[in-house]
């Protein structure tokens, strides 16, 4: 797993994941610079987003299959427990973080009963209940439009379809699952919503890259693992069969680009990450690959031309993109880690017959239902 971030202006993040395990080095251009752990006790399915206010948000489970969320603001990581697992044994969730504003709706897998369900967690605060969208199979993918609505794809058991359903926004609600019949034995699908919000779906079938748009199948090359973005045009990107090669094809090709990135250099898959600012690009994913100290990247020109100052605020933005959001999430993960330490003290001193200890924690734990109550927690 590779993610980049791009702040507003000044720095840009690589993460990624090693048998160390979630590192990230910080740089100005295309450099790479020393890495630093920042979690050691997790697994290497994790993902990454930036606000419009240079918070990031990294969502990870560490090896107890805990989901654990921690953010960096100010040049400060904080980390909490979002989710506790039931069965204490890590599985691979398949993470994805999709902003509106600066609300996170994460995606990712859960097993019941030896079914694979697709999660969708809207993490208003460390509170919030996760809510089952379907019993699925293989992958999924997830894509919003201009307005805030989700789409996701995937698999449904209860269909034995693939196909998809939308999360309207404004209200807040899923609708109905849409079977595509025309996808059929397909791996590695890609759903990406262009710029005047159609979607389009690239997929691996056999050996062939094909993309779906408007209930029409488009054979577009051989290889493995298509990805689209915009920058200028709609551009589609996918890596060859064992060939170490890059393939890149515009909406406007008759035939892909092959870029060769020489020796024995493995082509990767970096997660593009931005801020609002970044209006010339709509990317989730690219090909490119790390040599002799420089990252390179494919298709998307000037990602590494960082601003050397602060962008111009937005005007009339939501209160999802309020600044005093990010304070609010900063107090609410407080009053988890609070929360936590409160369930830890008292699992130490559960033998123990301390009644005034036991008294004492209780009073903190008004002091923080007091807290989550106030008009301060009324902003949502």
């Amino acid at each position: 797993m590779n993610i980049l971030v791009k702040e507003r202006y000044d720095l840009i993040w690589h993460f990624y994941n090693n048998s160390h395990g979630i590192c990230f080095c910080k740089t100005e251009n295309e450099s790479v610079t020393e890495y630093s752990v920042l979690l050691s006790d997790v697994t290497g399915d994790f993902d990454a987003i930036i606000d419009d206010s240079d918070c990031i948000h990294l969502i990870c489970q560490n090896k107890n299959g805990d989901i654990i969320y921690a953010t960096h603001f100010n040049g400060q990581w904080r980390k909490t427990s979002l989710l506790k697992s039931k069965s204490q044994k890590p599985l691979f969730k398949n993470f994805t973080i999709k902003r509106v504003g600066n609300l996170l709706n994460l995606f990712y897998c859960i097993d019941y009963n030896g079914k694979t369900m697709l999660t969708h967690h809207i993490i208003e605060n460390t509170s919030a209940e996760p809510q089952i969208i379907d019993n699925i199979k293989d992958d999924f993918s997830v894509t919003q439009d201009s307005n805030g609505n989700i789409t996701v794809l995937y698999f449904s058991e209860i269909a034995n379809e693939w196909g998809t359903k939308k999360y309207i926004w404004s209200q807040k609600s899923w609708s109905d699952f849409s079977a595509i019949k025309s996808l059929k034995d397909v791996k590695h699908p890609f759903l990406y919503t262009d710029i005047n919000d159609k979607i389009h779906i690239v997929y691996e079938r056999s050996d062939a890259v094909n993309e779906l748009f408007e209930n029409k199948e488009k054979y577009l090359g051989s290889g493995q693992n298509p990805v689209m973005f915009h920058q200028i045009g709609e551009s589609a990107m996918w890596e060859g069969k064992n060939d170490n090669k890059i393939y890149i094809k515009k909406s406007s090709d008759i035939s892909p680009t092959v870029i060769m990135p020489g020796g024995f250099t493995k082509p990767l898959k970096f997660q593009i990450r931005t801020t609002k600012y970044e209006s010339e690009l709509q990317a989730d994913c690219c090909f490119g690959f790390i040599s002799d100290g420089l990252f390179k990247i494919y298709g998307i020109n000037n990602f590494f031309a960082v601003k050397k100052r602060p962008v111009n605020p937005v005007k009339n933005e939501s209160k999802a993109e309020n600044p005093e959001y990010i304070e609010l999430q900063k107090i609410k993960i407080s009053i988890a880690e609070l929360y936590n330490s409160v369930e830890t003290l008292k699992e130490k001193i559960k033998y123990l017959d301390i009644e005034k200890t036991n008294h004492r924690l209780d009073e903190i734990e008004t002091v923080v239902n007091k807290l989550t109550s106030s008009k301060l927690f009324k902003f949502f």
